[in-house]
């Protein structure tokens, strides 16, 4: 409901980045390098620090600062990274859209529709909830394991670890 409002709101940009950067990513830093890597600054969204709006050259460390994305690019956004619950997502969010201006005029069956499709809303967000969860349960068991390859001796294959790119000599 939150994003149908903003989709009838005639803000440009009514997307803090804060809000949603979770939703996809691991830390808010990972989400702004995607971002910057993927989007057009000043089209899909734009930064502000000390009240001020600046560009990503002009960031100061260790200064907090605000992004704000566009819907379509927030929409991107999330669906470039867990692509099943983007799809989820917008289903729901259409459906929604096409039943929300009826809602004045509509009937009992048209109110236990939408209360339907808000109870799968919940879902989904549920199984974000979830996914997110195990996503980071699944990297903590890989450190694990390598650690545990490393310390036993087991994986000695320094060189071609490095060649990855994951470790840069």
């Amino acid at each position: 409901m939150a994003v149908l409002e903003l989709s009838k709101s005639k803000e440009e940009f009514p997307v803090n980045l804060d809000a949603v950067w979770a939703l996809a990513y691991t830390t808010k830093r990972n989400a702004f390098v995607e971002l910057k890597k993927s989007f057009i600054e000043g089209v899909d969204f734009y930064l502000m620090q000390k009240n001020k709006v600046v560009n990503t050259n002009n960031l100061v460390n260790g200064v907090k600062y605000d992004c704000y994305l566009s819907l379509p690019c927030m929409e991107f956004f999330i669906a470039r990274k867990v692509r099943p619950v983007f799809d989820v997502y917008r289903e729901v969010f259409h459906k929604v859209n096409e039943i929300a201006p009826k809602v004045a005029k509509s009937s009992a069956a048209d109110k236990r529709k939408i209360a339907k499709l808000e109870k799968e809303l919940e879902f989904t967000k549920d199984m974000l909830k979830w996914h997110i969860w195990s996503e980071k349960r699944e990297i903590e068991l890989k450190c694990s394991c390598f650690h545990y390859l490393v310390y036993t001796k087991q994986y000695d294959k320094w060189e071609e670890y490095r060649r990855t790119g994951i470790i840069k000599p």
